[in-house]
């Protein structure tokens, strides 16, 4: 998954539009959008603006203004002020999108130049939590003259400059596209999804039997779920460890409530892949959907096995391939349908084994998890039926499929119009998978891995 770069100040006039044209001539294979926290949509570019992109020998691009939407928030890898008012406004409208939002000028003065992801180096600068200072502003012209404008083209175009020699961009793996915005959309629909996945929870810990007393570590634990219901289980006397690579999946998960009388849990950042824990080994190593997406599957399960106690029992869901689910196939050729109808291309189509596939067949994962050093592997499967969104009528779960997995890969980038379509028809498809309450139902297919170390 490529980055993408959000530029936001107050109208969309100014300072944000030459900031991306600027910054779109570095890096012209990156997708820059912006957008404005007080604009109104469809202004053109005013020959003050105009005069200011001549004056820097910046050629203006083709530019109407635009209020930034949530869409626009959830899918930017970095979204980037022109003010502190412009990350104050994210903080306070978007707070999903705080770790990803800074100023310009402080972008220049703290991004670390290395060859590390975008997503991982953002992370680290802790931007949700930073004080915002009055030196971060570049100055609005506003309604200025021709000369106030001027001004703020000269005065954007090297800071645009230095910051692009610092982004050193590169495509994100899987894994850290969950600390981008893949998690900040995931967070969004937590409550949705939750309810969609309930009997995946209910065979999940139907399998892992666990027992009060129990040291159990939930990987991927995404917002949580699965890690407060272990918690409930396994007291009194136990402790669960939530981790998951995903910042902002913690901090969303460490927000929500736990049960009363819940064994306590330690909330933690980290790629499983290679974390080394302190304290005791793990009883129970626990996973719903947490699996599927390590760049060295058979690594991570051998450090998995390396931390758990001797006789410890692993348990994780994952989904079999895709034609196998209806959930995602069926959704998935109604999108390709619409977009063939009206010669788009989708954004991609991936293959069946692709992403949270990739634990589907059952042979090759039950012989690798024996090469990682655990015994009595089993991969059993299990049809399920699921809610969409937890039990919503056709309009309101079409929606969702469109947000989720394969489906949402065809209809990236394919435009507003061709994505109503497409939810119409996945709307329509799902009239005739409806239960007696007249809630939207598809079945799809799991595999519960169990081991033991």
């Amino acid at each position: 998954m490529d980055p993408t770069i959000l530029i936001l100040c107050t109208g969309n006039a100014t300072r944000s539009v030459i900031a991306g044209a600027v910054l779109k001539a570095h890096l012209p294979d990156v997708e820059i959008a912006t957008a404005g926290t007080m604009s109104i949509d469809g202004l053109p570019m005013s020959w003050r603006t105009k005069a200011g992109f001549e004056a820097v020998g910046v050629k203006p691009p083709s530019h109407r203004s635009r209020q930034v939407l949530p869409p626009d928030l959830d899918a930017a890898t970095l979204i980037i002020g022109l003010a502190p008012e412009h990350v104050s406004w994210v903080r306070r409208e978007h707070p999903s999108a705080a770790p990803r939002t800074a100023t310009l000028k402080r972008l220049v003065r703290d991004l670390s130049d290395d060859d590390r992801s975008l997503a991982e180096r953002v992370a680290e600068l802790r931007l949700a939590d930073i004080e915002l200072r009055p030196w971060e502003e570049v100055v609005d012209p506003g309604g200025g003259e021709v000369e106030a404008f001027i001004a703020c083209a000269q005065e954007v175009v090297p800071l645009v400059d230095e910051l692009a020699a610092r982004l050193r961009l590169r495509p994100m793996s899987e894994t850290e596209a969950w600390t981008a915005e893949r998690a900040t959309r995931w967070i969004a629909m937590t409550d949705a999804v939750e309810g969609q996945l309930a009997p995946v929870s209910d065979v999940l810990f139907a399998a892992a039997a666990l027992r009060p007393g129990e040291r159990v570590l939930d990987v991927g634990c995404g917002t949580g779920p699965s890690t407060r219901q272990a918690a409930a289980l396994v007291a009194p006397g136990g402790s669960v460890v939530g981790a998951d690579v995903s910042t902002e999946m913690i901090a969303a998960a460490s927000a929500r409530p736990v049960t009363d009388h819940a064994a306590p849990i330690e909330w933690v950042v980290g790629d499983v892949q290679t974390w080394q824990p302190d304290g005791a080994p793990f009883d129970v190593v626990l996973s719903r959907f947490g699996v599927m997406f390590f760049a060295d599957p058979a690594a991570a399960f051998a450090n998995l096995h390396a931390q758990a106690a001797s006789g410890g029992r692993l348990c994780v869901a994952v989904w079999a391939h895709r034609p196998v689910s209806p959930l995602f196939d069926l959704s998935l050729s109604t999108a390709l349908a619409v977009l063939h109808e009206r010669g788009v291309q989708p954004g991609s189509v991936p293959a069946e084994d692709w992403g949270p596939f990739s634990l589907g067949d059952a042979p090759r994962v039950v012989a690798m998890l024996e090469t990682a050093g655990w015994r009595d592997v089993a991969w059993t499967p299990h049809r399920l039926s699921f809610p969409i969104g937890g039990g919503m009528a056709p309009d309101e779960a079409a929606p969702i499929l469109a947000q989720l997995g394969p489906t949402r890969a065809a209809l990236l980038d394919t435009g507003e119009d061709t994505l109503a379509a497409a939810e119409a028809a996945i709307a329509a498809m799902l009239g005739d998978h409806i239960d007696d309450a007249g809630r939207a139902i598809l079945d799809g297919t799991i595999g519960i891995i169990t081991a033991r170390a």
